[in-house]
């Protein structure tokens, strides 16, 4: 239990850091994402705000609903394998 628990946080901060990472660049850029249907929905609920465009706080909104599914299907479904000596 122990070492899923321990995978479960590592895949969360994995997502949420490359989420953070391409969000930033996109901010840094100027890209302007427009094909983010779900992303400016969740914008508009404004959950967080950490850049001025709300369509890159939808896209950090949409990657923490992801990480929170991985760890959640990481700790709770997924079988731990055993060790073959």
């Amino acid at each position: 239990m122990r070492r899923k628990l321990i995978k479960a946080v590592i895949e969360f901060i994995m997502i949420l850091g490359v989420t953070f990472i391409i969000t930033t660049i996109l901010n840094l850029t100027g890209t302007d994402i427009g094909l983010n249907r779900y992303g400016e929905k969740l914008a508009n609920v404004e959950l967080l705000n950490i850049y001025d465009n709300k369509k890159l706080n939808g896209l950090i909104t949409i990657g923490l609903i992801l990480a929170a599914i991985s760890f959640l299907y990481t700790l709770f479904v997924e079988k731990e394998k055993d060790k073959m000596d």
